[in-house]
Formats: C-alpha cells, structure tokens, sequence
C-alpha cells in the first residue's frame, strides 16, 4: 500500500513526472505528450486512468484496517477519484502478462481536456499510437466509486455490457470520464469500473484498498479471458454524439460504513453515498421530493412549522441536474445546472441549455 499512498499526494504534474520515472525503469516504450502517455500492450485492450485531482492534493495521508483518508481539511481531496487507476495501472497492470494497452490522462476533472486533446493529435503526430487505438477491442476505465460497478456511456449492446457484468461487476449509471470521449470517437464499447473510493471531490474522500484489489484482481481475469480473442466490440451507429446520464444514489458499502459511519436518510432510511448528503441527513431524493428548505438553528428556534420532514443545519444550496452535485452558487441562469456541466455542453456545441 506504501506506493499508493505515496501517489495520493503527488500533484498532477509530479505524478506525471513519477510515471515517465517507471516506464524508463522498466525500459518500456511509450508515447507521451503532456496530455497524456500511452503505453503499447502485448493485448488490443486499453485501459484507462487521470491524473489529476478535483481539489488540493493532501499534502498527509493516513491508512486504518485498509481505509485511506486524510485530514488536511476540506479544501483538499484524498484523489482516490483517480489516484486509484494510476496505481492499479502502474504498480499491478504494467508487470502483467498479457499486459494491455495503458493510457494516462490529464485533466479529466476540468472536462476530459487532456483525452480530448490527446485523440485529436494522435492521426498527425502519433499514426502508430492512433493504430493501436483503432485496433483496441474495449476500453476499460478505472475510474468509478464503489465497490463493484461497471458504467457504460455510450450506449453499448446488451451483451458487452452482460459480458462485463459475468466478471463480478453490477451495471450503474455514471455521469463521464475519459471514455466518455475516446470510445465515442474511436467508436469501440468501454466501461469504467469501480476502484473502491467513496465521497469524491469532498474531504470526506475515502479509499477502500482491498475494493481496489479486488478490481485488479477481476480486470487481471478479464484479460487472461481475451489472450486469444479477437472480436472488435463495436458501438452501434447513434445519432447522438454523446450521451450523459444523470448520477444515481447508491448505498455505502458495509465496509466503509463499518470505518466512516452509519448513513441512512432520515426520511427514507436509504443509504446516503456522499458526505454532502450525510452532512444534512436527507439523501437526494427526498430533498428534491419534500422539497427541504436549509435553515440556521437560531431560525429553527422560532420556526412553528410542525412537519415531520426534518430541516437541516447548512447554508442554502442545490443539485445540478446533470451530475448530480451540490452547488452553492446561485443559479443565475435558471437553468438548474451548474456552471461545470454548462460549460461541458457548450464546448460540445450542444443546444441542450442553449436559446
């Protein structure tokens, strides 16, 4: 675990550095152009992870009965959101045989920026590189919370997403990463998988650490299973060039909660998946549904409101419609989206949010 938590408080930039580091120790060739590096595998898979972090990177982290955290306050984010894959890829999947493809990316978390950046280039600069990622048969993400998921973003057929599932995983929704981008242009099936971080983006982060084996474990069994397969997982043809879903609620795990705390709703009794949510109390469902105002205590005091639907103790605040997130920011617009997910639709050129 030591190499993992010595990546959790690398910043972007360093851990690139880092990565460059063990592919020239390991004498691999790869490919790299500050948006990102690619690696050629002996197996027509890719997977994929991001460097970068949402917020600060912890400058100290800790590990309790295999639970990462750290406690550097809440401008910072443990990075398991994606610090996980980089690990996976760089201390389990790089020494496998048969290895795959690996790709590391940067700035997922400003709007795939870095994978966007790095595709458009590849025909000119890199044909080799762009080869290789025609010939990729699935692209696999390592970029999900949780403990089993498996999210598919642009509309792949039933039975890849079936085939997926036979290795131990549980389709979810997701609302983007990396693949998101790649596997629409290079038209080929991917999924992201769980790598065992709960409560991205907050300071509430945590790692689960055996979660994160156990997905490299399953992702070692899917590519022993591929070694002589040759079948292209295509997309089928789509009008759309995109598709986003909207972030679901889920459970915490039994583990994590056993180490966190117990989160249920007050209303529902429904597992709360992020710290936002266990910070009021109320999952995000019953908010939108009762519609729950947030009110100082001093308001509460004087408050005659006799509903049993419980207030909570926390400034004014709303979801984004698209992701799913708390914004504290007011929503000039009207539109009910934050400023993130509005500007990802505009680079897009998409007229969802548009006059």
């Amino acid at each position: 675990m030591n190499d993992f938590l010595e990546i959790l408080i690398m910043s972007q930039e360093e851990l690139y550095e880092h990565v460059l580091r063990k592919l020239e120790e390991t004498k691999l060739s790869f490919y790299e152009d500050r948006d990102a590096i690619f690696v050629k595998g002996e197996i027509p898979i890719t997977i994929v992870a991001h460097m970068d972090v949402a917020r600060m990177h912890p400058y100290k982290v800790h590990s309790y009965h295999g639970v990462v955290f750290q406690r550097c306050g809440d401008g910072y984010c443990l990075g398991g959101d994606d610090r996980t894959g980089v690990y996976a890829m760089l201390y389990h999947l790089m020494s496998f045989y048969p290895r795959p493809n690996l790709l590391f990316t940067t700035d997922e978390e400003s709007g795939c920026i870095g994978a966007t950046n790095f595709i458009k280039a590849l025909k000119d600069k890199a044909p080799d590189v762009h080869q290789a990622l025609e010939e990729t048969r699935f692209f696999i993400q390592l970029d999900r919370r949780g403990e089993r998921d498996c999210v598919f973003y642009s509309d792949e057929p039933k039975d890849f997403r079936e085939y997926i599932e036979s290795f131990g995983f549980t389709e979810e929704y997701g609302s983007f990463s990396d693949i998101s981008v790649i596997c629409d242009d290079y038209r080929v099936c991917g999924t992201n998988l769980s790598t065992g971080y709960y409560s991205e983006h907050s300071g509430s982060e945590i790692v689960v650490f055996p979660y994160l084996m156990e997905t490299i474990e399953k992702v070692q069994n899917l590519l022993l299973a591929n070694i002589d397969e040759t079948k292209m997982w295509v997309l089928p043809e789509s009008k759309y060039k995109y598709q986003k879903f909207g972030r679901p609620r889920g459970a915490w795990s039994t583990y994590a909660s056993d180490y966190i705390a117990d989160y249920n709703c007050a209303i529902c009794g429904s597992g709360l998946w992020s710290a936002t949510e266990e910070h009021y109390g109320v999952c995000h469902d019953c908010i939108r549904q009762y519609e729950i105002r947030t009110v100082t205590r001093e308001e509460e005091e004087d408050d005659d409101d006799s509903s049993d639907v419980p207030h909570t103790y926390a400034q004014w605040s709303w979801w984004c419609d698209d992701c799913g997130r708390e914004v504290f920011d007011k929503d000039e617009e009207g539109l009910n989206v934050c400023a993130d997910c509005l500007s990802h639709h505009t680079q897009r050129g998409s007229s969802k949010y548009l006059n």
